[in-house]
């Protein structure tokens, strides 16, 4: 079994996934979200502040995002409505590429999404206590 550390690591460097590891990963994903145990476990996650990992891997998300809104010259609606493999076909353009220009508007985002972290969080401590 793998430890906590090793599967950040992981997707820390994570490459472009293959369509049909897309497909298989979204069929899984599906089926457990039916789950009631993993429903409940994610509403008491709402209700915690999000480990640094998380927001990190938020930051890299928005950065990417930043970079086909630059370069590719599409807005994140666009790139969602594109096909699998021509969304695939950009990241692999843009992880080669501009992987430095990532990191580094990235490593910018995270204190913004520190601090819009702390807001969700306190709207959904307010929300809950009602």
């Amino acid at each position: 079994m793998k430890t906590y550390e090793e599967l950040m690591y992981e997707l820390e460097e994570r490459k472009a996934m293959s369509i049909l590891q897309r497909r298989k990963m979204g069929i899984r994903m599906r089926k457990m979200m039916k789950n009631p145990a993993v429903q409940a476990k994610i509403a008491r996650a709402k209700k915690k502040i999000a480990p640094d990992a998380k927001i990190q891997q938020r930051a890299n998300k928005a950065a990417k995002q930043i970079i086909i809104k630059k370069f590719a010259g599409m807005q994140p609606n666009e790139y969602a409505n594109l096909s699998m493999m021509q969304r695939q076909v950009i990241d692999d353009k843009i992880v080669s590429k501009k992987s430095g220009a990532i990191k580094k508007i990235a490593k910018r985002l995270i204190v913004k999404l520190k601090k819009a972290e702390l807001e969700r969080l306190k709207k959904a401590r307010e929300v809950g206590n009602q």
